[in-house]
């Protein structure tokens, strides 16, 4: 068995249900002659090198696998029978080139899988956040419209009256404290004993004169 690569080239007028229905078709041919495929990479839309049938586009499908001579042939063949192939070309690999061109398929079937889990974790966040966006708009006119209520009641409510300020009693002035002189005892004289004493002898003989 050797490796070949088939490049297959359709017209981007053909609905791309039926390309995968052709593609497929060939696939079978490999698998049903014992062969293995490796890669089916559809590569895409791409300019041509010149006009092909008055056509200067294309999609270009590549098709690696081991086989015997006869599926290549047979997929020649049926390609060949249909209007909307434009080119196919199909080339047997050498053993170093065949080797190089497996492990190249099997880092771009990696690297596609992983674009395809990142695509479909991207499309899960953003259908995530589509459902957030939404709830969120969704509650703002009700969220708006609680505000408004509170601020309504706020600015109807009667503010509180203030309370009465009694009258204040005057408080009566305390009356100033003469101030005390303190006075030392004095204590009678010898003298002013018998001057009393005068005196209240001429007092009792003018009363009883």
């Amino acid at each position: 068995m050797k490796t070949y690569e088939s490049i297959i080239i359709t017209t981007p007028e053909m609905p791309e249900s039926d390309e995968k229905t052709l593609i497929d078709g060939m696939v079978s041919i490999i698998t049903e002659r014992d062969g293995q495929l490796h890669i089916n990479d559809r590569m895409g839309r791409r300019r041509l090198a010149y006009p092909i049938k008055k056509t200067e586009d294309g999609v270009y499908t590549r098709l690696l696998y081991d086989s015997g001579s006869d599926a290549p042939q047979e997929v020649e063949r049926r390609l060949r029978l249909s209007d909307k192939v434009l080119r196919v070309m199909t080339v047997a690999l050498e053993k170093v080139w065949a080797e190089d061109a497996k492990k190249e398929a099997v880092r771009l079937i990696e690297e596609k899988a992983e674009n395809a889990r990142r695509e479909i974790e991207d499309a899960k966040k953003a259908e995530e956040d589509a459902i957030a966006a939404a709830a969120a708009a969704a509650a703002a006119p009700a969220v708006e419209e609680a505000t408004a209520e509170g601020e309504e009641a706020a600015e109807g409510a009667e503010a509180p009256e203030a309370p009465e300020v009694t009258e204040v009693a005057e408080v009566p002035e305390v009356p100033e404290v003469a101030e005390v002189v303190e006075t030392a005892e004095v204590e009678p004289t010898e003298a002013a004993t018998e001057d009393a004493s005068a005196e209240a002898v001429t007092e009792g003989e003018e009363k009883n004169g």
